[in-house]
């Protein structure tokens, strides 16, 4: 049986102060009713804020959204809440309710509504945890994914994003644990593009969220899979 890596550059750099993004929930084994299987969707509260609401997953009982979701005024151990609900023809069912209070960095959290469960990652950066944000309008964003010392390729570039996010896909054939995974971030330029920072980590079977802190500021926020 062959081994594959997977990295899945649904990645992102946050900069900023005070920015809350919450983003890749899913959900499982959340209940049936009358009207047959469940037609999932989460609405996202910050304090007493809704921030949005995710579109409608019919008929899975493992729902995943693909929605982000961002408030620059975040404070740490302020109160994030996620109401599950079942849209039905008449009256939606609330499924349940999850709650947390936020903390400074990348953080997975997980809890039980009434029934089945959720799950998200959230990424709160305050003011003294990264310098001042890039003027707004200049950044122009992409990562280059080496893997031992062959490069997989090269996202798009994501122009006039301070916080850009790259939903695309990288696969090696063949890789082994604690081979060496780099992703270098770069900012686009007319003459010379700039190096914002490189991530390195040896990767692990099983599937890993990981972050890192960029040397010119920011965080990259990436998944992969060994399998």
């Amino acid at each position: 049986m062959r081994s594959l890596l997977l990295l899945l550059l649904g990645a992102s750099v946050c900069w900023g102060h005070s920015q809350l993004r919450v983003f890749n929930l899913r959900a499982k084994g959340l209940p049936q009713d009358f009207f047959g299987i469940t037609d999932g969707y989460v609405k996202v509260f910050f304090r007493n804020d809704l921030l949005g609401q995710t579109s409608v997953r019919k008929n899975t009982v493992d729902p995943w959204w693909k929605e982000e979701y961002t408030t620059y005024t975040a404070q740490e151990n302020a109160t994030l809440k996620l109401e599950v609900h079942d849209e039905d023809l008449i009256l939606d069912d609330l499924l349940g309710t999850c709650l947390s209070q936020v903390q400074n960095g990348t953080h997975q959290k997980q809890c039980a509504p009434s029934q089945g469960s959720i799950s998200s990652p959230a990424c709160l950066i305050l003011g003294d945890a990264l310098p001042a944000p890039p003027p707004p309008g200049l950044l122009h964003g992409y990562v280059k994914v080496h893997f031992r010392s062959e490069l997989l390729g090269q996202t798009e570039v994501c122009k006039n994003e301070a916080n850009p996010w790259w939903r695309e896909e990288f696969i090696y054939i063949h890789p082994k644990p604690s081979d060496p995974l780099t992703l270098e971030v770069h900012d686009k330029d007319i003459i010379w593009d700039d190096m914002l920072g490189t991530c390195f980590t040896l990767v692990r079977w099983g599937t890993h969220q990981n972050q890192c802190a960029l040397e010119e500021g920011g965080m990259l926020l990436y998944d992969y899979t060994l399998s």
